[in-house]
């Protein structure tokens, strides 16, 4: 698939993320859920929270070349916003979202692992060159 296509992608899935952060969190998932475990619905959510951002930064790395650095940065400043956008959405809509600190570690986290994903695979790639 070449490069601008997966770039776009990345973008889509971006905004896509952005989209489902700041919206309500539907009850009757979340208490259906609940009916397993109290504990449930959060770790599903850290879970993909840290999934989300492990993809974005390889995307970052991989995708972007000489402007990785930016885009990866871009990433990391795009926790903070996100959980911004859940505390203030929640102040003026009833959306059941609370944006915290946590939330933004946990992402940083995320990060973490995709950037060491990345410079794995950088290191692979690169050994194969020689």
């Amino acid at each position: 698939m070449p490069v601008n296509v997966l770039r776009i992608l990345f973008w889509l899935t971006l905004a896509t993320w952005t989209v489902l952060l700041v919206r309500p969190v539907p009850q009757d998932i979340t208490a259906e859920l609940q009916e397993w475990s109290d504990l449930l619905p959060w770790l599903i959510s850290k879970t993909l929270h840290i999934t989300a951002y492990t993809g974005f930064s390889v995307g970052a790395l991989a995708l972007f070349g000489r402007w990785r650095w930016w885009v990866f940065g871009g990433v990391a400043v795009h926790a903070i916003l996100g959980e911004l956008g859940q505390h203030f959405g929640n102040l003026w809509y009833d959306t059941r979202r609370i944006g915290s600190v946590r939330d933004v570690f946990i992402d940083w986290l995320g990060m973490a692992i995709g950037f060491g994903i990345g410079w794995a695979g950088r290191k692979v790639l690169a050994s194969r060159r020689v």
